[in-house]
């Protein structure tokens, strides 16, 4: 059951829901591309920007796909 803060948020919800920015996720998608392509780039120029520095760098990537992958679960 979805609980909403007053009809106008239930509205707007309901606006956005029939659009199709909402039905596609786009912004999923893109974040989907922007992890994995930004993970490969670093692994691939790791040498090149520092090992150290790239692995501080894969580290965040992977805790950003381990989150994405928990939502695209749920």
């Amino acid at each position: 059951m979805s609980l909403y803060i007053d009809d106008a948020q239930r509205h707007r919800i309901h606006q956005l829901r029939a659009s199709w920015r909402w039905r596609s996720e786009w912004p999923t998608w893109l974040l989907i591309v922007a992890a994995y392509g930004s993970w490969f780039a670093t692994a691939f120029n790791a040498r090149s920007i520092g090992l150290p520095l790239a692995a501080g760098i894969l580290a965040v990537l992977s805790c950003l796909y381990l989150s994405l992958q928990h939502e695209l679960l749920h």
